[in-house]
């Protein structure tokens, strides 16, 4: 349910990024979404995330 929205998403041209727990996980993502390793008990992790979206190379929106 979560790939599905995230595609939704970026086809009506958000910045859409989808947490994965490994670089595998997402590989079959690519070709529609940016999947970024997160874990969510990792401050590390978040902090990279927020900067990410904060600064998407395409200038897409992140938020509603």
């Amino acid at each position: 349910m979560g790939a599905a929205t995230a595609r939704e998403m970026a086809r009506r041209g958000f910045h859409a990024l989808v947490g994965v727990r490994r670089d595998s996980d997402g590989r079959a993502l690519l070709a529609d979404i940016k999947p970024v390793v997160l874990d969510t008990t990792d401050q590390n992790h978040i902090a990279a995330l927020v900067e990410r979206s904060d600064k998407d190379p395409e200038e897409r929106t992140s938020r509603a």
